[in-house]
């Protein structure tokens, strides 16, 4: 028997030793190389925040040698908002980007000023109540804007802007009186204006994944003054009565890139 033995291992280590020797090497995994992102491209989007605007009253009066201003406390109103957009970049090297958009603002962002007077205004003995109430809002923000960018990597981008922009203002003004108790005598009115404005602000955007992209925006502008009435009162004076207004908004925001 050991002689058997001896004969088969004989005949098989040779062949197992030849195929130990010859297996095959495992094969080497494929490594994806890393390909940068690439800015340059148009995108649209767009956006969903909160913001709030400011108007600081005031006014002036002027008949020679006498003249004279009046500032009035600030008035101010906060509310939701959204946007959209469409834009450019372009990617001029590995951390810089410029671009230029043009958005869309729709808020209601609202300031809500009521006024109650009560007493004896016209010397009769009898008491007038006077009821005023006054909403003034942003509806509408257009701007055309311009951004340059810093790529803090590849798919990561921090930014500032500027731009120009025209908003829609739209106001509700009604208003009650009443004597002694009698029943009131009230009316209202809606009126809307435009105003043009300079834009500043800054934000972050960072790819997601694919073509879409994620970021966050703070803005504020600046508009024109709004005259309610400027011209002669009485004689060669003259009077301006209006208030300067600004708005903010901070927006997240999604984007898709083509």
């Amino acid at each position: 028997m050991s002689t058997t033995v001896l004969a088969v291992w004989a005949v098989g280590a040779p062949a197992l030793a030849d195929g130990l020797n010859s297996a095959p090497a495992p094969a080497a995994v494929a490594v994806p190389s890393v390909v940068d992102f690439e800015w340059t491209g148009f995108y649209v989007g767009g956006g969903i925040g909160t913001g709030s605007s400011n108007y600081e009253l005031g006014g002036s009066y002027s008949a020679p040698p006498i003249s004279a201003s009046l500032d009035l406390p600030e008035l101010g109103g906060d509310g939701m908002l959204g946007s959209v957009r469409a834009g450019y970049d372009h990617q001029i090297n590995e951390n810089f980007v410029v671009g230029a958009s043009l958005d869309a603002l729709f808020s209601d962002v609202t300031n809500d000023t009521n006024v109650n007077l009560s007493g004896d205004f016209i010397g009769d003995e009898d008491a007038e109540t006077f009821n005023l109430d006054y909403e003034l809002s942003p509806s509408e923000i257009y701007t055309i804007a311009v951004r340059a960018g810093y790529l803090g990597n590849d798919t990561t981008m921090l930014y500032g802007l500027v731009g120009y922009s025209r908003g829609t203002f739209e106001g509700d003004l009604s208003g009650s009186f009443s004597i002694d108790g009698s029943p009131s005598e009230s009316g209202s009115t809606s009126y809307n204006f435009d105003l043009n404005g300079m834009t500043v602000g800054f934000g972050m955007e960072t790819m997601l994944s694919g073509n879409l992209s994620l970021g966050i925006e703070y803005r504020y502008t600046d508009f024109d003054r709004y005259r309610f009435y400027e011209g002669p009162l009485i004689g060669g004076d003259n009077v301006e009565v209006g208030f300067d207004t600004s708005v903010q908004s901070v927006q997240g925001l999604l984007s898709y890139r083509f």
